[in-house]
């Protein structure tokens, strides 16, 4: 009878035993796969800061951008400064037209250096 109850004795440690590791290994498994949500939570946040904060340089970018296209717009308006020099330039270009034209007309030879010949 001793003998029956200590196997009966020893089969119930060798169960607990068996649920405690069953146990243990089911807890490790739920640590692991809650450990992989918040890591997955944490990769998210990070990502979606990121990307806020690129966001942020981009706008600020535009905005620098488009303070710089009004300055120029602004300086573009004013083309009487653009009219004088193109008007100084043609007057030049004309002036030279006028000069090169006597000379040809006369029949005078212009004298050419001796070393472009």
């Amino acid at each position: 009878m001793e003998d029956s109850s200590t196997s009966e004795i020893d089969k119930e440690e060798e169960e607990q035993t068996t649920q405690v590791s069953h146990l243990a290994t089911e807890a490790n498994r739920q640590f692991a796969g809650l450990t992989r949500k918040k890591s997955g939570i944490l990769l998210l946040t990070l990502v979606s800061f990121l990307i806020f904060i690129l966001f942020i340089i981009v706008q600020l970018f535009i905005m620098k951008l488009r303070k710089a296209h009004v300055i120029w717009k602004k300086a573009s308006r004013s083309k009487s400064c653009m009219n004088y020099i193109t008007q100084l330039y043609s007057e030049a270009k004309t002036k030279t037209k006028e000069k090169a034209q006597p000379s040809k007309l006369k029949g005078e030879l212009t004298h050419t250096p001796e070393s472009i010949v």
